[in-house]
């Protein structure tokens, strides 16, 4: 008699979640998938400090520049997605023809908060490499390859449950770059712009 009912409480507990469960998962697919970003913007870099094969100290400026970029991602749920990004940053060197190319290789964490309102915070971490060339000016070209490191934050604000758009910051750093007989340390950037995020 007690087996049965204790039969009977599991049957009507499993019918009674059922609906449920299927509520959960059908929201946590809603929230969950691949999406894409495309991002544009304006590209700071704060003067860097550079030192010459002979040891001498100076400094490298540059002027206002832009950045664009590439992201592929998941949603893992509805706060946390991975993504992969690249695309290129550009820079001129101050009272020069030259100028710095960045192409990043970034692997990113982002956190979100989703809510009713359809703005939707985030911020977000990533860390990879960074193929940089300077070139231009009738100098030889130089090439580095570095480890590269970001952080990011913005607002999106969701148009369709598909689409997005928002503004966003990221700070983006490397390791100390070797141009020629030339060390480049203090590598810093900072972009300010808009992206438009497709969901799948």
């Amino acid at each position: 008699m007690k087996l049965s009912k204790i039969a009977l409480t599991v049957i009507v507990a499993a019918a009674v979640a059922t609906p449920a469960l299927r509520t959960i998962a059908a929201d946590s697919a809603k929230d969950s998938g691949p999406y894409l970003t495309l991002d544009a913007g304006v590209n700071i870099m704060q003067d860097a400090n550079t030192v010459d094969s002979s040891g001498k100290t100076g400094k490298a400026k540059f002027d206002t520049g832009w950045r664009v970029g590439l992201m592929g991602g998941y949603n893992i749920n509805k706060y946390v997605g991975v993504e992969l990004e690249t695309g290129f940053i550009d820079n001129g060197l101050k009272d020069s023809d030259r100028w710095i190319g960045t192409i990043p290789m970034l692997g990113n964490v982002v956190f979100r908060y989703e809510n009713a309102s359809g703005f939707v915070p985030y911020i977000g971490v990533g860390a990879g490499g960074a193929y940089s060339m300077v070139q231009g000016g009738g100098g030889d070209d130089q090439s580095d390859f570095v480890f590269a490191y970001q952080a990011k934050a913005g607002v999106a604000y969701e148009i369709t449950p598909c689409m997005a758009v928002d503004i966003g910051y990221k700070f983006f750093g490397t390791a100390d770059e070797k141009f020629g007989g030339t060390k480049v340390k203090d590598i810093y950037a900072h972009f300010i712009g808009l992206s438009f995020t497709f969901k799948f």
